[in-house]
């Protein structure tokens, strides 16, 4: 535990029945911090999150905060509040009222309470709304009036279930913004749950992803896209490329080679032997078949998606399929060309055992 941690999860497992849903998790959050939690469903993110939040007891483990150990503490006496996946409203009250149940019951003076009422109707855009039902609001308005619920109430760590994912596509992009802004704005922490990875990418300041109740990587965004710890990560964020391959000795002192299938991919630090080499779908170029030093592959599918095309590629050695982008103006390619696939971009060398073995860290070469 670091002593800049405003939050930390110490050393938490959880288990239903025989089974475990968290295994010995270490997080530590700093003050005003927006971190995302992600991974495939039933991995633990949200068992973690009520646990932060006091709706669950640890089997094992603690929970930190400010340095105090608030395992113990109730839930309504804890600095925290929870916003859900899908709005929980009162349907008898108005947008106002929703917004004051909260303050009302921790019995704030009637001034405090108009004052603190007008300034996350403000925060969030929700001025000429304060006197309409939630039947008579959109799912993006819904959800931010129970963001003003939970805000309003000052807490020092916000906890947000992936509160986006019942809205549509647009209405999502729209409120990120809005998360970001509120976020900036207002200088609390926040711990956000989710299971789409762009939209990790996207909010967090650092990432955490799960891999069956344990953490698998902790890092910025960036990081974690670029270099990846493990196979797993790298195919749930990002959906790369994982491909079997080998580092090549460079011999008389030159650079050790990663390759796949004999084919040339780049430099790299790492020690000859087995490996796999994880590439993302922006990162290849497409040249004609035949092509030196390429993989050579037959395109199975082809997706034109505004500013880039993406292809499916069958590679002849092994069958292998694998993702590759090309811009929309690069030479078109027809499903059933041939084609030579080469690295052209960032890539990742990742030691074999670390298909099993998550706290190995792989290299951006």
């Amino acid at each position: 535990m670091t002593t800049e941690a405003h939050l930390h999860i110490d050393g938490v497992s959880h288990r239903y029945g025989d089974q475990d849903a968290l295994v010995a998790v270490n997080i530590g959050v700093a003050k005003g911090e927006f971190v995302t939690l992600v991974g495939p469903s039933g991995c633990g993110k949200t068992t973690l999150l009520r646990i932060v939040a006091g709706l669950l007891s640890p089997t094992e483990g603690r929970i930190v905060l400010n340095g105090a150990d608030i395992t113990s503490v109730p839930a309504n006496r804890r600095p925290t509040n929870l916003v859900f996946q899908r709005p929980t409203l009162f349907p008898h009250l108005d947008v106002r009222g929703n917004i004051e149940f909260g303050l009302k019951l921790a019995k704030l003076a009637k001034a405090e309470r108009a004052t603190r009422i007008q300034e996350v109707i403000d925060l969030l855009h929700l001025g000429g709304l304060e006197r309409r039902r939630p039947f008579e609001l959109s799912g993006g308005q819904m959800q931010r009036v129970s963001l003003a619920r939970a805000l309003v109430n000052r807490p020092e760590v916000l906890l947000l279930d992936e509160p986006l994912s019942a809205l549509d596509m647009q209405i999502r992009l729209e409120l990120e913004v809005e998360l970001r802004r509120v976020h900036r704005e207002i200088g609390a922490t926040f711990l956000y749950v989710t299971h789409d990875q762009r939209e990790a990418l996207a909010l967090a300041d650092r990432v955490v992803v799960f891999d069956n109740g344990s953490v698998a990587q902790i890092d910025r965004p960036e990081d974690v896209y670029r270099t990846p710890a493990s196979a797993f990560v790298a195919r749930f964020v990002g959906d790369a490329n994982v491909l079997a391959g080998e580092v090549i000795s460079g011999k008389d002192h030159g650079e050790n080679i990663a390759a796949i299938h004999g084919c040339p991919i780049g430099p790299t630090r790492h020690e000859p032997g087995p490996c796999s080499v994880v590439i993302r779908a922006e990162a290849w170029a497409i040249g004609n078949h035949g092509s030196p030093d390429s993989l050579e592959g037959t395109v199975l599918d082809r997706v034109f998606r505004g500013s880039t095309v993406a292809y499916r590629v069958q590679l002849t050695a092994d069958g292998q399929l694998v993702r590759a982008e090309a811009a929309a103006g690069d030479p078109p390619r027809a499903v059933g060309d041939r084609v030579g696939l080469s690295c052209t971009g960032e890539f990742v060398v990742i030691a074999t055992m670390a298909e099993t073995d998550s706290s190995q860290e792989g290299t951006s070469d």
